[in-house]
């Protein structure tokens, strides 16, 4: 599983959840024949979204798909609907909501962290089945 967010030199880090006022994202790599990405945990400190974007050149590329509102906490396997692509990299993203309930990627600001980073994971679409054995007989 990968957690938020990357450091300046663009490595992932692991964070620590101290609480409810802290955001962090959870994000495993994906299975190609899935229909939805599953986020493995959300902690948002106000209400708000997981937005789903494509990969541009090793960076947050276009809004491809979102969560429904979630409340302020914790919130684990959330699946949100996005037709992946094999072999392909997407950045999840956390977005507070703007007041109005619906997500909007021009609206809804991207949530960060103590540091003032945005709260983002990059995770990639795998073929089959993830951990199945093939069986080549």
């Amino acid at each position: 599983m990968k957690s938020h967010q990357a450091s300046e030199e663009g490595q992932e880090q692991m964070i620590l959840n101290e609480g409810r006022d802290t955001n962090s994202l959870a994000v495993s790599d994906q299975t190609a024949n899935a229909l939805s990405v599953t986020v493995d945990s959300a902690t948002l400190s106000q209400p708000g979204f997981i937005a789903i974007h494509s990969d541009a050149n090793g960076a947050p590329g276009n809004d491809i798909a979102a969560s429904g509102l979630l409340t302020t906490g914790t919130h684990a396997d959330v699946a949100i609907t996005a037709s992946l692509v094999n072999g392909q990299t997407y950045w999840a993203m956390l977005r507070s909501d703007d007041g109005n309930r619906v997500f909007s990627e021009a609206n809804d600001p991207t949530l960060v962290d103590a540091l003032g980073k945005a709260i983002m994971v990059k995770f990639t679409v795998q073929g089959g089945v993830l951990g199945a054995e093939v069986d080549k007989g």
